[in-house]
């Protein structure tokens, strides 16, 4: 997965949860598009509890 697949899951309409698996095996569960930032440049950035956010 890359910077513009995470963008489309951001910009569904409706938004439907899912889940990030990162290089070092951990897993985040994206379950609101208010937990998942946009930055000026693009890429995304998570905030949130350690596991779903």
């Amino acid at each position: 997965m890359n910077a513009d697949d995470i963008r489309k899951l951001y910009w569904a309409e409706p938004f439907v949860p899912f889940q990030l698996i990162l290089s070092d095996g951990r897993e985040v569960r994206v379950t609101s598009p208010g937990h998942l930032t946009i930055s000026a440049t693009g890429s995304p950035s998570a905030r949130g509890s350690k596991s779903s956010i």
